[in-house]
């Protein structure tokens, strides 16, 4: 993740990085907080687990105007730019 994220800094035309995760994966959901992804929607109900039960997956991403930001101590709180 520090990978890609470090090669997506250094590409000034990528201004967003999106991803999916089960609501389920507390620990990757985390993971992507702690390197300043933030929710943006929710697909719910969007997978059957072998018990009949649904789980909802969560739109998340990465923008780059945030994370620049971020590093020059100028956004807190993870609020998402618009575009």
């Amino acid at each position: 993740m520090s990978h890609m994220l470090t090669w997506a800094q250094d590409h000034p035309d990528l201004r967003k990085i999106e991803l999916i995760v089960r609501s389920t994966n507390k620990s990757a959901i985390a993971m992507y907080r702690k390197f300043g992804f933030v929710e943006e929607g929710c697909f719910r109900a969007r997978v059957h687990t072998l018990d009949g039960s649904f789980v909802d997956d969560l739109a998340m991403a990465w923008f780059r105007d945030a994370a620049v930001a971020a590093q020059q101590g100028v956004a807190k709180g993870g609020a998402a730019p618009r575009s």
